[in-house]
């Protein structure tokens, strides 16, 4: 089962790279004001980012059943193994209470900002708001990717002394 987990993790950490293509450019200024984005990052890419996130914002709808159930599945995963083995208890708590909180924060905060997108159309903003919209989302995206990450990381070390275990129950048994 882990493997199939860390194979999902790598699914979403494939979806949240995608995306910091656009992310990426508004990082630097998370902290300053949004009316100064505008003078910092050019109106062409403020508007590629925006075109870029109101696709990403309606996707077919089997597609956000599939990172639902993927979601849940990672979250019953880790809660499984948090009751059922003792050996890596807390590395797997750990990795539940990241992807925990790193879904929180997408659900809570950036499908808000999407559905703002989405809501106003293609008509423009004003370029504060879309300056906040973009700030908004690269900020919390980029609390996801690390929750993901991180989620990633403990599975990872989870899986590795689990192998590295393998071969001593082995040795024991023959």
């Amino acid at each position: 089962m882990p493997i199939l987990i860390n194979v999902l993790l790598g699914f979403l950490g494939g979806q949240l790279a995608t995306r910091a293509l656009y992310d990426h450019v508004f990082w630097a200024y998370i902290s300053s004001d949004p009316s100064s984005l505008k003078s910092k990052v050019s109106a062409m890419q403020r508007q590629d980012a925006l075109n870029f996130y109101r696709h990403v914002a309606q996707p077919p709808a089997q597609f956000n059943y599939a990172l639902m159930g993927i979601a849940v599945l990672i979250l019953g995963s880790c809660i499984a193994r948090v009751v059922l083995e003792q050996r890596h208890r807390i590395a797997n708590l750990l990795s539940f209470l990241s992807f925990g909180v790193g879904a929180g924060v997408y659900v809570g905060f950036v499908l808000p900002v999407f559905d703002a997108i989405v809501k106003h159309g293609h008509s423009r903003a004003t370029a504060n708001v879309e300056s906040k919209w973009l700030l908004d989302i690269a900020m919390w995206q980029g609390a996801v990717g690390i929750c993901v990450v991180a989620t990633l990381l403990l599975q990872l070390s989870v899986a590795e002394a689990e192998e590295q275990e393998a071969p001593i129950v082995k040795r024991k048994k023959a």
